[in-house]
């Protein structure tokens, strides 16, 4: 795989496994025949039916349009609108310790002290 100078074995394998996906979805078309419109329906795809992380969707964008631009020679000008992933609305609350004995929450290591 050294068609692609620096870039790891690991790196090209995940561009190669998003590939993949991609075609399988388009039915096995050969990605040269396709162009903007299958790659917006592939990851509004990710999104809406996939439900993937946001940060998932935005990796095969990224590795779709790269191997377009570096593999296939192939310019991708305008993706239309595409229907993101949501992102979490809230993060997970962290407590500190004086948090967590003034509202009376126990820790995974204080209950095994118990």
């Amino acid at each position: 795989m050294s068609f692609l100078p620096g870039k790891s074995e690991f790196h090209l394998s995940g561009l190669f496994h998003t590939l993949k996906r991609f075609v399988l979805f388009h039915k096995k078309r050969h990605p040269t025949e396709m162009g903007e419109k299958e790659i917006n329906q592939y990851i509004t795809y990710l999104a809406v039916k996939g439900k993937v992380a946001a940060s998932t969707q935005n990796q095969a964008l990224c590795a779709i349009l790269f191997l377009y631009k570096h593999v296939f020679k192939q310019a991708i000008v305008d993706l239309g609108e595409i229907e993101w992933a949501r992102k979490p609305k809230k993060l997970p609350v962290v407590f500190t310790r004086t948090e967590q004995r003034r509202y009376g929450v126990r820790s995974p290591a204080d209950m095994l002290q118990s």
